[in-house]
């Protein structure tokens, strides 16, 4: 089994995400530093929907910017995720749509984005 069933084994529900240095600085303080992992900005990542939930809930509890949320890949984000945040709350988060074929703007392929 791949490192995408892992994560859904032991996560839960998946999601697709382009995270920022405001999200790799919250995600840090809150015991759980990706940085590690090798994140850096602009990188895709898959988070549970748990993780970006407590990220949307910083935001608007104002501990966040906008900034701070990690952008979701719809299309590449798990229809179990609607259980728990409704598809306008994601519409609102969406990552930009990809035209030429990479991930990111740096024009490498990989998982990460990196």
């Amino acid at each position: 089994m791949g490192t995408a069933g892992r994560v859904r084994q032991t996560m839960g529900i998946m999601q697709w995400q382009v995270v920022t240095e405001e999200f790799l600085d919250y995600s840090a303080s809150q015991g759980n530093d990706l940085r590690i992992a090798g994140l850096r900005e602009g990188c895709k990542w898959c988070l549970c929907t748990s993780r970006w939930l407590e990220a949307l809930g910083a935001f608007r509890d104002g501990k966040i910017s906008r900034n701070g949320v990690p952008k979701v890949h719809l299309e590449a984000t798990e229809d179990s995720a609607l259980r728990r945040v409704d598809l306008e709350t994601f519409r609102e988060f969406a990552a930009r749509a990809e035209t030429n074929g990479v991930n990111g703007n740096t024009g490498v392929n990989g998982v990460n984005g990196h």
